[in-house]
């Protein structure tokens, strides 16, 4: 199986999988949190696999070959038997859980974890720093290809910011992506759960910054996006305050802006100075 040949051959070990799990669209983000957070997900499996498929970055071909590799077992949820190659599939136990969650947090979780806690926090001017660091350690140019890349920089920029992330889904934040709120879809959604009080929320809309465009205009359009289509919608009951984050890559550069709001009688308003 070529799935073996290629783990030990080609990239001598795991490593290589952050990568691709980074490169994988918007919607395979969504199942990796989906099975990091213990529940199940349908895909399909290809008969086989060639060394081409998992050189494109491809879905289903990552799908496939992490199923054949083992990072991937089938449940024993019967599904229509006409649909060929389709799968209910989840991670198969503790040992492997840790695998995926390796690849999908930085070398050092406490990074992560202090990341989330200054934005839920409203220090906007810090998490900008910090990200901007994170990017410039750990992303190469060559990684996104620049502004001419095209969808391929969104979902590496997408899976990047969800590396970051994964670590604090253990440490009473809930993280929702492209959820439905308000009039569309929002990017990233961070939520302290109902226990903690005073509990605060962040939203994230990123935007790629494409050649001749200028990134403080993207951002501008990210912060802008967010109060039009109305995202704050996407916050429970017992959130208290509110951090609306616009953040625009372009290449290895980062630009991040904010503005906190807090709930009074109900409704969400602006904290003086945080625009």
């Amino acid at each position: 199986m070529v799935a073996n040949d290629y783990f030990g051959n080609i990239i001598g070990g795991t490593s290589a999988i952050k990568k691709m799990l980074w490169y994988s669209s918007e919607q395979f983000h969504d199942n990796t949190e989906k099975l990091i957070g213990g529940k199940s997900i349908q895909g399909i499996i290809a008969p086989d696999l060639s060394y081409q498929d998992l050189t494109i970055y491809d879905d289903h071909a990552l799908l496939s070959l992490l199923y054949y590799a083992g990072y991937l077992t089938a449940t024993n949820t019967e599904l229509d038997p006409e649909s060929d190659g389709l799968k209910e599939l989840c991670v198969p136990n503790k040992e492997v859980m840790k695998e995926w969650e390796g690849w999908l947090s930085l070398p050092t979780s406490s990074f992560s974890i202090s990341l989330v806690q200054t934005i839920l926090e409203g220090n906007i001017e810090l998490f900008a720093k910090m990200l901007e660091d994170a990017v410039m350690k750990q992303m190469s140019i060559f990684d996104v290809g620049g502004s001419k890349s095209g969808k391929k920089a969104e979902d590496f920029y997408h899976g990047f910011v969800l590396g970051l992330l994964t670590e604090v889904t253990k440490r009473g934040v809930n993280i929702r992506s492209n959820d439905l709120a308000g009039f569309r879809r929002y990017d990233k959604f961070l939520e302290e759960k109902s226990e903690i009080p005073n509990a605060h929320a962040a939203i994230f809309e990123y935007k790629v910054v494409r050649e001749k465009e200028n990134i403080e205009r993207r951002v501008d359009d990210a912060l802008k996006q967010i109060e039009d289509r109305q995202y704050r919608m996407a916050c429970s009951e017992h959130i208290q305050k509110l951090i609306e984050c616009g953040i625009a890559f372009q290449g290895k550069k980062v630009m991040v802006k904010g503005r906190i709001l807090t709930k009074k009688q109900g409704q969400w308003v602006v904290q003086d100075g945080s625009k």
